[in-house]
């Protein structure tokens, strides 16, 4: 999008220097990139609304990214993250670097990660609504746009222009040229009709297969085999689904985590209905292999893991992740399943006031899911596994928006070397009665 459309979608009184970007843009035609992005960031420091300074930032991007120098910026700003897990601002650059590099995938998932750390700020969510739109994602657009006006209402502005459909522009019908009419002649005597001859009986005609039913889920498998979103019925229920391997201490970020791999360093095999995914991943700690299998039938989606460490490695746990967006589960519960029976229970209004975020365990690793407001929803079947347990935790209390199921092996301490760890997981979508009718 160039500026002249962006500078359309400004709010307050604030004007970005249009004559400052065009400066910029001479000077990184001259070779000179450093010195264009900090001209753009001093015009960013006299911004007053943050969308503007966004709108200078993203321009600063685009330098890199005309430079070819794209990729060398997200690998400076991946490595300024590794410091910073929690600067919104960063994981914002970031998203947007990906756009301009063309990888989707990861511009939501920094999107929706600068949501969680700041989700108050109305601009996340208008960013996040515009790339759900260029997805094709109304549903989701149209979601996070409330919340957008919701904490800032000046938006208003950007999110009217952000919700347009666009414009089709219909060509006129063209006729086709007049062909010139040649000279009539006498007319001719007919020749006769020939005699019909018998028609060949009917076939008879097949009957139609009835319309295959839609599934009521959909399950967005990322390049490297995390599960993105999960939605029932056009409504989202989770995000960020896959494997994470924990320091010592809980320390963040995680040693290895599905989510955050490079596609490049995954290997994609489908055959019979079945997804297989390889990889390798190393940190400074050692180095994992893992495979997993994703099956997707009409009543849901089993994923299984099996992740072999190369080396010792100092861990606190190795586990499933599940991301659960607050705003996705207001006013909704989160239930167990015992005897068949659910069992619903509230989600905690207020977060945990004790240093652990965990506000319930399962040992006996019971179905577990929850469902929306909306009345829909996904049950999670996990096999039984010694020593393996589940948890539901309140990351309100890292100023994160979302609540979390983790799923863990129950390996603590150190994963030695050749010690395979196993998960097998169904995700099973639900819509109550309240729903269907």
């Amino acid at each position: 999008m160039v500026l002249a459309t962006l500078v359309a979608l400004i709010v307050c009184n604030a004007q970005v220097e249009e004559q400052t970007v065009e400066e910029a843009k001479r000077l990184a035609s001259e070779g000179k990139l450093n010195e264009a992005v900090a001209l753009l960031y001093e015009a960013v420091k006299r911004q007053e609304h943050i969308w503007n300074a966004h709108l200078l930032k993203l321009e600063a991007l685009k330098l890199y990214h005309n430079a070819g120098k794209i990729e060398e910026r997200i690998n400076t700003m991946r490595t300024a993250l590794s410091q910073r897990p929690y600067d919104a601002e960063l994981l914002w650059a970031l998203a947007q670097a990906y756009w301009l590099s063309g990888d989707m995938w990861n511009m939501l998932c920094y999107l929706t990660r600068a949501v969680g750390v700041a989700p108050t700020v109305g601009a996340y969510y208008a960013w996040l609504g515009k790339a759900y739109m260029e997805l094709g994602m109304q549903y989701h657009a149209d979601a996070v746009f409330e919340l957008a006006l919701r904490y800032d209402p000046t938006l208003a502005p950007v999110v009217n222009q952000l919700r347009r459909p666009p414009v089709v522009v219909k060509r006129p019908e063209i006729q086709p040229p007049i062909q010139p009419q040649e000279p009539q002649k006498p007319p001719e005597q007919l020749p006769q009709k020939p005699e019909e001859q018998p028609k060949p009986p009917a076939q008879p005609q097949q009957p139609q297969q009835p319309p295959q039913p839609q599934r009521i889920y959909r399950a967005d498998i990322a390049p490297n085999g995390s599960i993105a979103r999960f939605s029932v019925k056009g409504q989202l229920c989770f995000i960020n689904f896959g494997f994470r391997v924990a320091p010592p201490g809980w320390g963040w970020p995680p040693m290895f985590r599905q989510v955050d791999l490079p596609a490049e360093n995954v290997k994609r095999e489908e055959q019979g209905g079945q997804v297989t995914f390889t990889g390798q991943a190393k940190s400074p700690e050692g180095s994992i292999q893992w495979t997993q299998v994703i099956t997707q039938t009409d009543d849901g989606v089993t994923v299984s893991y099996e992740l072999i460490p190369l080396d010792d490695i100092k861990m606190e746990s190795v586990l499933i992740e599940a991301w659960i967006p607050n705003p996705v589960v207001a006013d909704g519960q989160w239930f167990t399943v015992a005897g068949g029976q659910r069992q619903p229970k509230p989600f905690p209004e207020k977060p945990p006031q004790g240093p652990s975020p965990v506000f319930f365990t399962s040992n006996t690793l019971e179905p577990v899911g929850w469902v929306t407001k909306a009345g829909v929803g996904v049950l999670f079947e996990i096999e039984k596994l010694p020593n393996a347990f589940w948890w539901l935790q309140d990351d309100r209390s890292y100023g994160l928006n979302f609540f979390e199921l983790q799923i863990h092996s129950g390996v603590r301490g150190v994963w030695r070397k050749g010690q395979t760890v196993e998960f097998a997981i169904t995700l099973k979508p639900l819509i109550t009665t309240t729903q269907q009718q």
